[in-house]
């Protein structure tokens, strides 16, 4: 991520300051294949490796086999004598080691390149994806192709012409072709990507954003969502969908349009399993499952809160790290990395004002003697700033769920802890909730004789069939009038040891309950009450034991 800043803000400022440069975006033919292992030999010793440790890399290096199936049959196997292991962890790590000498290279070339040099060339690089930004005087333009010949010669890393590329920046027309033929590679115009994401001199547009939304409707599409529960649904929504955007998110201030689209999206999904959900199918506002558990919500991610946390980290760097990479970039583009003076400087771009705007969550405190100022971050114990406890901070809404650490602890199925919720609330599709959504609905209960209207109290507490399924006469207070209390006010007067029990039995109770409504509504199916119980006691055995 602090490569794509530094390449991000990097471009800007020369853009705005009509610096002309390139942004030269280097593939290194089959990269992984090809670096040779006495570069890597001689590299490693004059870093200071250990002899004995030198060896062991060399000795799984050299241990490497290859072979070729012709027509499904496997032919003599031949030894490797360049490359490294695919899949290996160790690879990326020797990789490093090895592209960084070409960081080194252009460092130490820079006194040779044409003055005045407002930026020293940037060399930045995550594993072979290597991209190198400097002024576009032909006479740089040469040495860093030197370099790269030279660089190519040692390490066996030759570059690829046909998918190398180069951003021009502030760059006059005519002389694009010039910068094409000493480079060797084509032109790209502003649209480029870089480590995934869009990178732009200007301010990003709607099409950039696209990729990203193709690509969560496209992961929608291949799941298989009528074959899952609310519960599989969530979980989708919580591991994949919710992790797909986090990536832009990390370092660009999504839209908010964007939000809402991945929001309606994910809504969709979680209530009706595809991307098309009427307002009346979504039982609970979407803001209301965004809140963190604790305050009585599915504990959904708010993208847009947990993008203003992803954010904020980048200005902790800034007062924090002086020596990060990206606290020195600033620092050689603006002079400082003082918060109000960047926001008030002119050539800032985008991004940098967009993380800008999280400054005022980090307030600056004065030193006892009064000359300097530190920061430091009040809502962990180690006084250093977290995404998670950013997160947790703004997303605060000052209400407790007075049943969040019970109800989710439950010795219970998650499908049954997420009916548990709906029904605390009083959105499950009871015939008085029906009605009120304008959908078919009978008013009398189905379960007793009685012409009361079918609501969560009465269906899970007034219900005579309700009271003789839990013996409330025996075990449950007489004044318990919904079903929280009923839950709650009983497992308060057990023993420590007895209250699992007894919530497991009264979840199993509530959900035997309610198949038991559904099956007698939709298939005119009756069941005895031994048939209840036995259920109600088989399911509550079952999650005991898990």
């Amino acid at each position: 991520m602090e490569s794509y800043l530094v390449a991000s803000e990097s471009i800007s400022f020369l853009h705005k300051k009509k610096i002309a440069a390139v942004l030269l975006k280097v593939d290194f033919a089959k990269a992984f294949d090809s670096v040779s292992w006495c570069f890597l030999t001689n590299l490693l010793i004059e870093r200071g490796f250990p002899p004995l440790w030198i060896s062991w890399v060399l000795n799984i290096l050299r241990s490497s086999t290859s072979a070729v199936l012709v027509n499904g049959k496997e032919y003599q196997t031949f030894r490797h004598y360049r490359g490294f292991r695919q899949g290996d962890p160790l690879s990326p790590m020797l990789f490093i080691l090895v592209a960084d000498a070409l960081q080194r290279f252009v460092t130490n070339a820079t006194h040779l390149m044409a003055p005045p040099i407002l930026l020293p060339p940037h060399t930045l690089q995550f594993a072979d994806d290597t991209a190198i930004i400097l002024e576009a005087h032909p006479l740089n333009l040469r040495i860093v192709m030197r370099i790269l010949r030279v660089f190519a010669d040692l390490t066996g890393l030759s570059i690829n012409s046909n998918k190398s590329c180069f951003v021009p920046i502030a760059m006059k027309q005519e002389h694009i072709p010039i910068v094409q033929s000493i480079l060797d590679c084509q032109a790209k115009g502003s649209q480029i990507s870089y480590l995934g994401l869009p990178l732009l001199i200007k301010k990003l547009k709607k099409v950039h954003f696209q990729p990203l939304l193709a690509a969560i409707q496209r992961r929608l599409q291949g799941w298989k969502s009528k074959f899952l529960s609310f519960a599989g649904r969530l979980t989708l929504v919580k591991s994949v969908l919710t992790a797909m955007p986090l990536h832009y998110m990390q370092v660009i201030r999504l839209p908010k349009w964007v939000i809402n689209q991945i929001d309606k999206m994910r809504r969709n999904f979680l209530w009706k399993g595809n991307d098309k959900c009427l307002g009346g199918h979504c039982l609970v506002n979407w803001d209301k499952c965004c809140m963190p558990k604790q305050h009585g919500g599915l504990g959904i991610l708010n993208l847009k809160t947990q993008n203003e946390a992803l954010l904020a980290k980048w200005i902790w760097v800034l007062l924090t790290k002086p020596d990060s990479v990206w606290s020195t970039t600033i620092s050689d583009l603006f002079g400082t990395t003082d918060l109000n003076l960047l926001h008030n400087h002119s050539t800032t771009s985008t991004l940098l004002s967009d993380l800008l705007k999280s400054r005022a969550l980090f307030p600056l405190t004065a030193t006892p003697d009064g000359l300097h100022t530190t920061t430091s971050w009040r809502w962990t114990a180690t006084r250093q700033f977290t995404v998670a406890s950013a997160y947790r901070v703004m997303a605060w809404s000052g209400v407790i769920s007075p049943y969040h650490k019970q109800l989710w602890k439950l010795k219970a199925l998650p499908k049954v802890i997420l009916f548990l919720w709906l029904m605390l609330m009083d959105k499950i599709l009871t015939q008085q909730n029906l009605m009120k959504r304008g959908w078919p609905a009978i008013q009398a209960c189905k379960l007793c004789h009685l012409q009361a209207v079918e609501t969560s109290n009465h269906l899970f507490v007034s219900c005579p069939f309700a009271k003789v399924t839990t013996k409330l006469n025996v075990i449950l207070h007489a004044s318990s009038t919904d079903a929280l209390s009923v839950w709650q006010t009983t497992a308060e007067d057990l023993p420590i040891h007895l209250r699992t029990f007894w919530s497991t039995l009264w979840a199993a109770t509530c959900w035997t309950i309610w198949k038991r409504r559904c099956a007698l509504i939709f298939k005119n199916q009756r069941t005895s009450l031994r048939q209840v119980m036995l259920d109600i006691e088989s399911n509550t055995r079952l999650w005991l034991l898990n």
